[in-house]
């Protein structure tokens, strides 16, 4: 990931997911949590990073995704993070890196059928969602 996307260690500290509800329902500081585990998905080059944040958010524990693109083609890699906290599973994908050509690519592939999701997903998401779904149901 660029320097475009990713952010201090110092700016995590604004959160807490001490007032997280991980409830089912809007909660406003639910929002606020899943934001900032969403910017975090961002620091997958840093793993020693992603854990430090992770333990002051007192996150019970966090995997972090890096899974490379599988094609004969030069496509852009999943990063991502899978955190557990209060019995609950909290998975979130990178977006598109702007400094990244290859994520702007991959961005506008076409959408297929995923079969083991209930709607059409692009070709990216479906690849973020394929390489994190072995994970999810071992340790959601």
């Amino acid at each position: 990931m660029s320097i475009l996307i990713e952010r201090k260690e110092t700016d995590y500290e604004v959160m807490s997911f001490e007032q997280a509800q991980l409830e089912p329902g809007f909660a406003i500081t639910t929002a606020y949590a899943m934001a900032w585990m969403s910017q975090l998905a961002y620091e997958t080059a840093n793993e020693e990073k992603v854990r430090r944040i992770a333990h002051r958010w007192a996150i019970e524990s966090i995997d972090v995704l890096r899974e490379p693109a599988r094609s004969t083609l030069p496509l852009a890699n999943t990063h991502g993070v899978i955190a557990r906290k209060a019995r609950r599973c909290i998975i979130a994908f990178a977006g598109t890196d702007p400094a990244d050509l290859l994520n702007w690519i991959t961005d506008f592939l076409p959408w297929e059928p995923a079969f083991r999701y209930s709607r059409r997903v692009s070709g990216r998401r479906r690849r973020c969602l394929d390489a994190s779904w072995p994970r999810d149901r071992a340790v959601c």
